[in-house]
């Protein structure tokens, strides 16, 4: 009787240890924070929603000294810099427009946080220069 009972719950046992495993690797595939799929190499990408969800607003390659890249205003909310420069986010501000953000070379930002929902236009640095 002993051995039986010892017998189920070591089946028991290693039935659920069997669940757990299965499940475990779903929920940590979850919590992996994603990439920006649509953003390729080279390139500055700028979404109006969390994680790069939404709606892509800009998809841009230009070159470091580049001033004034137009975004629907008011929309950012996450981004991705696959180049080589530093992409700076400008707020149109009165008296002076202010660079509210900056994403260094190979860099992502999934949620703006108080930054969302500010950026007018964008301009590009070298690593030397970087934002203002």
């Amino acid at each position: 009787m002993v051995k039986r009972s010892v017998l189920r719950c070591a089946t028991a046992a290693a039935a659920i240890a069997g669940a757990v495993t299965l499940v475990a690797p779903v929920v940590a595939n979850a919590q992996v924070a994603r990439e920006p799929a649509s953003c390729p190499g080279g390139y500055f990408c700028a979404y109006d929603g969390t994680n790069y969800g939404g709606t892509e607003l800009l998809q841009s390659n230009a070159r470091a000294g580049s001033d004034h890249i137009t975004v629907a205003s008011d929309r950012v909310t996450s981004a991705a810099n696959h180049t080589g420069n530093y992409w700076c986010a400008v707020n149109a501000s009165w008296p002076a427009d202010i660079t509210i953000w900056r994403w260094a070379p190979g860099t992502h930002t999934r949620d703006m946080g108080s930054g969302s929902n500010r950026t007018d236009w964008f301009y590009v640095r070298t690593a030397s220069q970087q934002c203002d």
